[in-house]
């Protein structure tokens, strides 16, 4: 790989990294609103969809790890 596609893919990881950082911080921001909530309603329909979302978040940060791993290896 010459050095003009390296930078190009260590940019990329950069915003592979900046997007897991957003992820992240959202998914955690989610888990603590939806640990703030009373148990009645974490139960309930809000609550199950907010669960629902953290999971896609966490799915979706796991995803992006990957990526990252993979696309530093191609750097290497």
């Amino acid at each position: 790989m010459n050095e003009d596609r390296r930078k190009k893919l260590k940019f990329a990881l950069g915003l592979l990294a900046q997007a897991r950082d957003v992820v992240e911080n959202i998914r955690d921001e989610e888990q603590g609103s939806f640990d703030n909530m009373p148990e009645g309603m974490q139960g309930g329909e809000k609550g199950q969809r907010m669960e629902e979302i953290i999971q896609q978040l966490d799915e979706a940060f796991g995803h992006i790890e990957e990526a990252e791993g993979m696309v530093d290896e191609a750097t290497a």
